[in-house]
């Protein structure tokens, strides 16, 4: 656990590392940080496998999650925080909350570029919080499953999301939302997407 830093990582690999009931491969807490160029894979964790972030400012460029499970997926982002993410790619991760991307509370993020690719969970790649505010460019999501609802992403209580150019195909959901669910009061608006074969029961 790293509190109130400034971390910078480039060209790192980080593999199998974490326990079911303990921390992923890191943990921030009301600092900085940017990783560029860094592979996660295969870890586990009883929170987020990759990277857990309370609070602060998180920056993510090329940077790679596969294979790994955590309870709240494989980067897990609470407190008053905001993140970047720029060319990212989340592929067959499991979890229990979700498999990809989980941002608490009041979080705001900005993700550009990303791939979410055959993650499963409650929801299935990305779920935001009550009162969390995403913007996603350019994202493909593919073949991720919900096994409640959202197959690829969960929009909470109050949440909004708002996304451009991109491609939700081949997601499904147990419950409501094959590609997509919205609780009440949030909202989710999208603009020059694609949408293919997304299904829920």
């Amino acid at each position: 656990t790293l509190d109130r830093t400034a971390l910078v990582m480039d060209n790192c690999v980080f593999a199998g590392i974490g326990s079911a009931e303990g921390s992923g491969a890191v943990h921030l807490e009301n600092g900085t940080a940017a990783f560029t160029n860094v592979s996660f894979s295969a870890g586990m964790s009883g929170v987020a496998w990759g990277i857990q972030a309370d609070a602060g400012e998180l920056t993510l460029e090329n940077v790679s999650f596969s294979g790994g499970y955590g309870a709240l997926g494989a980067v897990a982002l609470d407190g008053k925080m905001t993140a970047t993410l720029s060319d990212v790619e989340f592929g067959d991760n499991d979890g229990a909350a979700v498999g990809g991307l989980w941002a608490g509370d009041d979080v705001a993020v900005r993700v550009y570029g990303a791939a979410f690719d055959d993650n499963e969970g409650q929801s299935g790649a990305v779920h935001l919080g009550a009162g969390a505010q995403a913007v996603l460019y350019d994202g493909v999501f593919s073949g991720n499953q919900a096994a409640a609802n959202g197959g690829a992403l969960s929009v909470g209580v109050g949440a909004s999301a708002t996304c451009l150019r991109c491609t939700w195909e081949n997601n499904g959901a147990d419950s409501l939302g094959g590609a997509v669910w919205v609780a009440a009061w949030g909202s989710f608006g999208d603009a020059e997407g694609a949408w293919m074969a997304n299904e829920a029961s």
